[in-house]
């Protein structure tokens, strides 16, 4: 039996044991990362890869070859321990700095940050170093700061092609007129070089004139078609989709020219070709009113095709000609529902009119579609980055909302986010809500700094592990979504681009006239 006294020493020594066991955990937990522990497997297998940086630590080569045998699963913590160890027995060593900095900035761990700048420190002229910064620079949103690094990248290092691009990426929405000067002084004097290829396909896609456009996208077609790289190929990709809408017979010319070059996709040339075809023959078919045979061509279309509006406008055409105005209606009013365009609500007035029905049935019939697919958006509660007290998507019944799941470092939704605050900013904010989902949250210290620098307007929420439902991004972004006033989901994964904010705006329109009972 325990007396009172042994009770006490026992209970002292619990209480200290679970204090311990919380401090190790928290210590474990710091900044959400496990602290480093020993695996003897793990040392032993490394040994000689460790020897090989410690023979030399200026050898970039051999860093990379020890954090390449440690990258799997989480290698941070290893890292993290073995090279605070190098820094101390290298102290003069820039290698031993950058190598780290490279790999957390590279997997945009801000850490990453602090340890390109204390190589540079050591030895300023690392254009890579200054490139990293440039990019970190960028991903907060700080065009100055990205400038300045970048025109030292440049500076250390003015025969690198890509230090050159990137100065000139940080002049993307700030001084056009510099940002294209550079990007074709980089064709020139870079001709050879996959990043001049990169250089005329950001020129195109920047470009709002459609025939510098044009011009871009025609240089970047003879200069680099034929060369083996992806982004040649990606940049004939949009050249196509480009011209498919404008000029099909055109487009077909592109698609076979690829299709017989040999180091290309030929399987994806091919059936550009007959896109293209089939594009120019439904059209011809049209014009020889023979509308059935329209339509059998346009089937052959794949699913992404059927959502070009042109086909759309093509397909009820030749549903009009073939089966008369009402048909033509019912299909085009099932498109619309789930994605309005003005053109195309422009044509389903047209065919309201001959139908003797008014505006109003018209925005009825929409509205009753609508209600089919309608669902109740699954709720969440999370927290922002303003705020320790969480939200939740049932706090803004009564609104539209706008959800977007995005992260910092991602390209496509910073190319998105522009046309996105186009639209928002003719809505009232009493009326519509625009949320935005970060789901890297290794890089929560960019969220603030991005959204404020690029004068973003949505709710940033922190991402945690929940039931989404459905509003499930599948971990992608950006995925989008727009709830109505009831709270139920209307329209999903859709994208917005220059071509089609009018598609937001007619969304968000037709969900503000929405009734609420």
């Amino acid at each position: 039996m325990i007396s009172l006294n042994n009770f006490k020493v026992v209970r002292k020594t619990f209480h200290i044991l679970i204090c311990c066991l919380l401090i190790t955990t928290i210590c474990e937990k710091v900044s959400g990362q496990v602290m480093y522990k020993n695996d003897p497997s793990q040392t032993a297998r490394l040994k000689p890869l460790q020897a090989r940086v410690e023979q030399n630590p200026d050898n970039l080569k051999a860093h990379e070859d020890f954090i390449r045998a440690l990258d799997e699963g989480e290698p941070y913590p290893y890292l993290r321990h073995q090279y605070s160890l190098w820094m101390k027995q290298f102290p003069k060593s820039a290698t031993v700095r950058f190598a780290l900095g490279r790999f957390f900035k590279i997997r945009t761990v801000p850490e990453g940050k602090d340890f390109l700048l204390k190589a540079l420190n050591l030895n300023p002229n690392i254009g890579e170093a200054w490139d990293l910064l440039a990019s970190d620079a960028a991903l907060s949103g700080d065009n100055l700061l990205m400038q300045e690094y970048a025109a030292k990248a440049k500076k250390a290092d003015p025969k690198n092609p890509d230090y050159a691009f990137t100065y000139a990426q940080s002049f993307a929405g700030v001084d056009s007129t510099k940002f294209d000067s550079l990007l074709i002084a980089l064709v020139f004097r870079f001709p050879e070089s996959e990043t001049a290829a990169r250089a005329l396909l950001s020129l195109a896609s920047n470009s709002n004139i459609e025939s510098e456009k044009m011009a871009f996208f025609e240089q970047l077609y003879k200069r680099y078609s034929t060369k083996p790289w992806r982004i040649a190929e990606i940049g004939m990709e949009a050249y196509f989709n480009f011209l498919l809408n404008r000029n099909p017979q055109k487009a077909f010319e592109i698609a076979l020219n690829m299709s017989l070059e040999p180091t290309v996709n030929h399987y994806l040339w091919n059936q550009k070709i007959v896109y293209a075809r089939s594009f120019r023959g439904a059209k011809e078919m049209l014009e020889v009113n023979k509308p059935l045979l329209a339509l059998e061509i346009l089937k052959s279309l794949p699913a992404d095709l059927k959502e070009n509006e042109k086909f759309v406008l093509m397909k009820s055409q030749a549903l009009e000609n073939a089966a008369g105005t009402k048909v033509a209606y019912d299909s085009l009013s099932r498109h619309y529902s789930a994605r309005p365009g003005k053109n195309i609500r422009t044509k389903l007035l047209e065919y309201a009119k001959t139908l003797n029905m008014d505006e109003n049935q018209f925005n009825l019939d929409i509205e009753s579609l609508r209600e089919v697919s309608a669902r109740q958006a699954t709720d969440f509660s999370l927290e922002p980055y303003t705020s320790s007290v969480k939200t939740s998507l049932g706090d803004y019944k009564g609104k539209v909302t706008l959800l977007t799941y995005w992260f910092p470092a991602c390209g496509p939704c910073h190319q998105e986010f522009p046309h996105f605050e186009s639209v928002m900013k003719k809505f009232d904010k009493e009326n519509v809500t625009y949320l935005g989902i970060n789901i890297v949250r290794n890089q929560d210290p960019y969220v603030l700094p991005s959204i404020k620098s690029k004068g973003y307007t949505f709710i940033p929420l922190k991402e945690e592990g929940r039931d989404k439902g459905n509003l499930n991004n599948m971990g992608s972004a950006p995925v989008n979504f727009l709830i109505d006033k009831k709270g139920r989901v209307i329209f999903s994964n859709f994208r917005i681009h220059e071509n089609n904010t009018d598609m937001l705006e007619l969304m968000i329109s037709d969900l503000l006239k929405q009734k609420v009972e």
